[in-house]
C-alpha cells in the first residue's frame, strides 16, 4: 500500500480541475468539492479558517492558502512549514502534524496526515502538553490552540494549524530549514 502523502498527490491531480476556477473563495471550493464529491461518490470534507482551506479525506489533508492579503497578515501553509523545520531542528516535531509541499499547475498544495480526535468545541490545546512543550509553542508564537487546530496521534495530542508570525519566516530563512516537495508544475521532482 502507497504512503499518505502519494495518495494525497493522486488526489490534487483528480480534485484540481474541479477546483482550479477559483481557490479564493470557501464557499466556492465547498460548491466544487460537493460537485467532485458527487461525481466520484467520495467523501471529503471542506474546512476552512481565516487564512487556508483544508480538504479533509478519511487519511490526509490537503491545505492551500487564500488568494488573499490574510495570508501575510495571518501567516499561511508555507510558515507551517518554517515551524514545523523549526521543531524538527529542535526536538518538538512529534507535536506537529508533518507538513509536506507540492505544487500542481503553478498553485501550492500541503499534505498532511489526519489526525483524529479534534472536538471543535471543547477545550485547548494546552492542556494536552507539558509544560516544556507549552513554553517551546509560546517561545515560537505558536498562540492559537483551540480546539480546532489539535487531535490526537497515538494517544499524543497533534498540532494541525500552527500558523505563526513572521519574524519565524525570517529566523528560517537564515538557517537549513528543509521543505519537502514532491512536484514543481506537474512534473516529480525528489524529496528528502
Amino acid at each position: 500500500m502507497r504512503n499518505y502523502e502519494l495518495r494525497a498527490i493522486d488526489f490534487i491531480k483528480e480534485i484540481y480541475p474541479f477546483i482550479e476556477g477559483d481557490l479564493t473563495s470557501p464557499f466556492i471550493v465547498r460548491q466544487n468539492v460537493a460537485h467532485y464529491n458527487m461525481t466520484y461518490n467520495r467523501k471529503v470534507l471542506v474546512r476552512s479558517g481565516c487564512a487556508r482551506i483544508a480538504l479533509i479525506t478519511s487519511d490526509y489533508v490537503v491545505k492551500f492558502d487564500y488568494d488573499s492579503d490574510e495570508v501575510e497578515a495571518l501567516g499561511g501553509c508555507q510558515n507551517e512549514m518554517y515551524l514545523y523545520d523549526i521543531a524538527k531542528r529542535e526536538g518538538y516535531a512529534y507535536l506537529f502534524a508533518k507538513i509536506s509541499h507540492i505544487q500542481w499547475c503553478g498553485h501550492d498544495f500541503y499534505i498532511m496526515p489526519r489526525v483524529h480526535g479534534i472536538n471543535y468545541n471543547n477545550g485547548r490545546g494546552w492542556q494536552y502538553m507539558t509544560a516544556e512543550e507549552r513554553a517551546w509553542c509560546k517561545a515560537h508564537s505558536l498562540t492559537d490552540l483551540h480546539s480546532g487546530n489539535f487531535g490526537f496521534r497515538e494517544g499524543h495530542i497533534c498540532i494541525i494549524d500552527y500558523g505563526f508570525q513572521e519574524d519565524l519566516v525570517e529566523e528560517c530563512n537564515s538557517s537549513d530549514c528543509e521543505s519537502e516537495s514532491y512536484y514543481d508544475g506537474g512534473e516529480e521532482v525528489s524529496h528528502s
